[in-house]
């Protein structure tokens, strides 16, 4: 994996140095197209404990930061660097007994990370199609699950993904951007039960709008 990542920083830079860079301002939306999805988690021996945990959804985010732009006749290179706030949301169905806790629990995981994805790819007069990998560093995270002492907070921080990218261009300087993101972690990845990571099987995909505005 560490050998296409730093070519890929390789091209990029010897790229810049011949380049006439735009820098903007980007705001991004984004609409989480993940299903919901569930897994059994258990326990034997002195007690005996049986759990469902589901994925329930990710809320929409909405992201801002700094764009880079590149183009020439037919190609197009961009750099965001992103600051956005995720939120998953997630429900436990104790399907034994309340163990003296609620039967059915909701919860939340929360992260506040920075975003830097690279797109490139083809320019025909103003629309762009493109893609590239999607870079995310967890700057920190919170959830406020309690009472399950099994289930246990694991921290990522790093983590990456894939984007499709069709663009329109306006007027040189105003971009809009139809992205189809897909992420390589699964939802599950933020906790572990027993010291074994959660399999959801779902990953946290989305489809975003961005709007750039070039100085």
């Amino acid at each position: 994996m560490k050998n296409p990542l730093v070519l890929l920083v390789l091209v990029c830079g010897m790229h810049s140095l011949n380049a006439q860079l735009t820098i903007g301002l980007k705001a991004n939306y984004a609409v989480n197209t993940s299903p919901s999805t569930q897994t059994e988690l258990s326990t034997l021996g002195k007690s005996v404990e049986l759990l469902d945990m589901q994925y329930v959804s990710t809320k929409d985010q909405l992201s801002y930061g700094l764009s880079i732009y590149d183009e020439n006749a037919f190609v197009f290179m961009n750099t965001d660097i992103m600051y956005t706030q995720t939120e998953h949301e997630y429900e436990i169905n104790n399907l034994i007994d309340d163990f003296k806790r609620a039967s059915v629990k909701n919860f939340s995981h929360r992260s506040s990370k920075i975003s830097v994805p690279l797109a490139a790819g083809f320019k025909l007069q103003n629309i762009k199609i493109g893609g590239g990998p999607i870079f995310n560093y967890t700057l920190s995270s919170s959830q406020d699950l309690s009472g399950i002492d099994n289930i246990v907070e694991r921290e990522n921080k790093v983590n990456m993904g894939f984007q499709f990218v069709v663009g329109y261009i306006i007027q040189d300087r105003i971009h809009i951007d139809l992205r189809r993101e897909i992420n390589f972690s699964d939802v599950g990845d933020n906790y572990s039960y027993q010291g074994v990571p959660v399999d959801l099987k779902s990953s946290p995909h989305n489809v975003s709008l961005g709007l750039s505005v070039y100085l």
